[in-house]
């Protein structure tokens, strides 16, 4: 199953912070991006003819890294979880319809 990860829309009076032109536009988390250069993405010659804005498939295969729990008992007291992933091997597939696998409608 696949799982949509875009952001919910901000109004600009819950921006505390001024956003960095990078983040300005960041529609999905921070952490959600795979870089593929050099001999990685000679492995996958159809990466080399895409354009930006185009989708792809991906399936991977990945181990855990790390667990992090954080829990303070602060008057500001939060909870914080993160697992990092380390991808082992991974597939890109140029799929024509991606909307039979993933509709962003739902």
């Amino acid at each position: 199953m696949l799982v949509d990860l875009k952001l919910p829309k901000t109004k600009k009076s819950d921006s505390k912070a001024m956003p960095s032109p990078e983040m300005a536009d960041n529609q999905y988390p921070y952490g959600m991006t795979i870089t593929i250069e050099g001999d990685t993405l000679k492995k996958f010659p159809d990466l080399m003819n895409v354009q930006a804005g185009q989708e792809v498939n991906i399936e991977a295969i990945a181990r855990v890294k790390m667990v992090r729990k954080i829990d303070t008992s602060s008057a500001n007291s939060y909870e914080k979880s993160s697992v990092e992933l380390q991808l082992m091997k991974l597939d890109v597939s140029m799929e024509k319809d991606l909307d039979t696998a993933f509709n962003e409608d739902d």
